[in-house]
C-alpha cells in the first residue's frame, strides 16, 4: 500500500511544485493537495482560531498521512500547519520556492521539521538558526529546472511585462517607458497575483484602452513566453525563469534588495533597461552556464529525502 503524502499550498508557485513533485512521486506514494488561494485565505481564516478550528476539524486526516509538505508563503495558515502537526508530531517539511524575504517566511515559534532551500547563498546565522529546530536540505529549484527543459521558441516579435509586488507606480511608469521605447512592438502585461487590489491597476486598464498595443493578460507564464520576445520587469523570480526559457531580460532592480540573492541573479543575468542604448543591449548575449547551477536536476536527490523521512521512524 502506498504511503500517503499531502500538499499543503497558498501560493501559485507552491501550486506549481506540487504538480511537478506529484509526478515525481505518485509511482511510489499517494500524493494529495490542500490549495488555498489568497481569497480563501482572508475570507475563511480571518484569524489563528480560524485555522486552528478547521485543523482540529480535519485533524484525523491530517494524521493519515506519512509526511505534511508545505509551502511557505507569507499567509499564516502554513505557519499554524507547522504549529498543529509539531503538537500531533506529524512529520512536515517546507520547500522554499525562492531567496526572497526568508526571515519573514520563517519568523515562527514552530518550524517544520525538514527544509528545502534552493541552491544559492544564504546568511550563514539565519541557516545556524534554522538547524537548532530543522533538519536542512539544499536542492536545485524545481520551477526552473521544469521551465529549463521546455522547448520555448521566439515566434513572434512581441514583449511581456512581468508585475511584481512594488510598491507605488514604479511597474506603471516602467510600462509607459517601454511602450515610448517600442513604439511598434505589442506588449503584454502579466499581473503578479498580489497586484489585483492595487490602486494604479485602474490607469493601467485605461491606459490598455487608448493604447492599441498594450494588453493584461490572462495566460500562464510559460504560455506568455511562448508568444513574447523581449520580457520586462522590476523583480522576480519570474524574470528569472523568462532568462532560463531563452529571452531577453530587462529590469530595474531596487536597491532595497540587493542583499538577495535573487538580486544577485537578476543583476548578473538580466540586462538594465536604459531608453540610451537599448538597442545595443538587445544585440548583447549572456553566459547561461553557471546559472544552471541554481536549478540543476533535483528529482532524484529529492526522491532520496522523501524515502528517507518516509522510511524513518
Amino acid at each position: 500500500m502506498k504511503k500517503k503524502i499531502l500538499f499543503v499550498s497558498s501560493q501559485l508557485a507552491d501550486y506549481q511544485n506540487y504538480v511537478i513533485i506529484k509526478k515525481i512521486l505518485q509511482s511510489k506514494y499517494l500524493i494529495q493537495n490542500l490549495n488555498f488561494s489568497d481569497e480563501v485565505v482572508k475570507k475563511r481564516f480571518k484569524d489563528k482560531k480560524d485555522i486552528n478550528f478547521y485543523l482540529k476539524k480535519k485533524k484525523n486526516f491530517f494524521i493519515s498521512k506519512k509526511l505534511i509538505i508545505t509551502g511557505t508563503s507569507n499567509n499564516k495558515i502554513e505557519k499554524e500547519i507547522w504549529k498543529f502537526c509539531n503538537l500531533n508530531k506529524l512529520k512536515t517539511l517546507t520547500i522554499v520556492d525562492s531567496w526572497v524575504n526568508l526571515k519573514k517566511r520563517f519568523n515562527s515559534k514552530f518550524l517544520p521539521n525538514f527544509i528545502i532551500f534552493p541552491y544559492g547563498k544564504y546568511d550563514k546565522n539565519f541557516i545556524k538558526k534554522l538547524k537548532k529546530f530543522s533538519k536542512i536540505y539544499f536542492l536545485g529549484n524545481f520551477f526552473l529546472n521544469y521551465i529549463s527543459n521546455l522547448k520555448i521558441t521566439n515566434r513572434k516579435n512581441d514583449m511581456l511585462y512581468l508585475t511584481s509586488k512594488q510598491k507605488g507606480y514604479n511597474d506603471l511608469n516602467f510600462i509607459k517607458e517601454i511602450l515610448s521605447s517600442f513604439k511598434q512592438k505589442k506588449l503584454y502585461v502579466k499581473l503578479h497575483l498580489k497586484d489585483k487590489k492595487r490602486i494604479w491597476l485602474k490607469k493601467l486598464v485605461y491606459l490598455s484602452k487608448i493604447n492599441n498595443n498594450l494588453f493584461i493578460s490572462k495566460k500562464s507564464l510559460i504560455q506568455n513566453l511562448k508568444h513574447t520576445n523581449l520580457v520586462f520587469g522590476i523583480y522576480s523570480i519570474s524574470l528569472l525563469a523568462s532568462v532560463i526559457a531563452g529571452k531577453r531580460v530587462f529590469t530595474k532592480l531596487p536597491k532595497s534588495y540587493e542583499n538577495e540573492y535573487l538580486y544577485y541573479l537578476l543583476d548578473r543575468y538580466s540586462l538594465k533597461f536604459n531608453e540610451n542604448n537599448i538597442k545595443n543591449n538587445l544585440k548583447k548575449k549572456k553566459d547561461l552556464y553557471k546559472l544552471k547551477s541554481i536549478y540543476k536536476k533535483p528529482n532524484k536527490k529529492f526522491k532520496k529525502i522523501i524515502n528517507d523521512i518516509c522510511y524513518s521512524n
